[in-house]
């Protein structure tokens, strides 16, 4: 669907979103809840997802949680994503006190990170997940975009 806002014309472009570890193993998850939408303008997009979630795995599931999905490539990895809502039952890597969207540097997925007021971000990986437990996750943010 394209709008115009002034000069410039808007997509509006919906997606299936997907979480899943940088090493799989035995990581299984079934979706309640799963949509994403990307709204452009030129090189920047809004984009939003929602992700309510019931993984199953061992520790054989390991590395950065990452969000697939997006229709169109990142351009940058310089600004977050905000979380804005997720169940209690993540806790947050690094002794962080929020959540954030993390675009990878090879701008291929969003990781979720922990982030504090110092210090450095960790990534959230599967062991910080309640295996067979309901886990949601919103987020919400404006970014770069490459060519569509």
């Amino acid at each position: 669907m394209i709008k115009s806002l002034g000069a410039v014309p808007q997509s509006v472009l919906p997606f299936l979103p997907t979480i899943v570890p940088l090493t799989p193993g035995d990581w299984a998850v079934t979706y309640a809840t799963q949509t994403g939408v990307m709204i452009t303008d030129g090189l920047m997009a809004d984009i939003e997802i929602t992700l309510t979630f019931t993984p199953t795995f061992t520790t054989a599931a390991t590395g950065a949680l990452r969000i697939l999905g997006h229709p169109i490539p990142f351009a940058s990895a310089a600004a977050d994503i905000n979380v804005t809502n997720h169940t209690a039952n993540i806790t947050y890597p690094s002794s962080g006190t929020y959540l954030v969207g993390r675009i990878t540097s090879d701008l291929s997925a969003i990781n979720l990170a922990g982030l504090k007021t110092a210090g450095t971000p960790g990534l959230v990986m599967p062991a910080q997940l309640v295996s067979g437990a309901v886990h949601r996750v919103d987020l919400a943010g404006r970014i770069r975009i490459g060519a569509a």
